[in-house]
């Protein structure tokens, strides 16, 4: 499913105030676009984690497990990795980690 597709999903859920549907949703979206290349990352994606993870009362060490990939070419780690560089505003951490790896962050 495309990132596009998660974020509606996650977006529907969080109106309906199931925050924890909407989180595990939202995080599913950033990992997705992280394969879709860097035209599909979503500075609004990753407000409404940070946002949610807040609301919920996560701590990183209770959040970060949560995170899980459906990717062939990233592990889960990865996608985790990512995350803590996306809320950090750390894009070239990002880039530096799917460059070589994922054709669209290659061009």
């Amino acid at each position: 499913m495309d990132s596009k597709k998660y974020f509606f999903l996650a977006w529907t859920e969080e109106q309906l105030n199931c925050d924890a549907a909407a989180l595990l949703l939202y995080l599913s979206s950033f990992c997705s676009s992280l394969e879709e290349g860097p035209a599909s990352l979503s500075a609004g994606t990753i407000n409404k984690i940070a946002h949610l993870r807040k609301k919920l009362s996560l701590s990183v060490r209770e959040f970060l497990p949560l995170v899980h990939t459906y990717s062939d070419i990233l592990t889960d780690t990865d996608c985790r990795r990512a995350l803590v560089f996306a809320l950090g505003g750390n894009i070239h951490g990002i880039a530096s980690l799917c460059e070589g790896r994922i054709p669209a962050w290659s061009n």
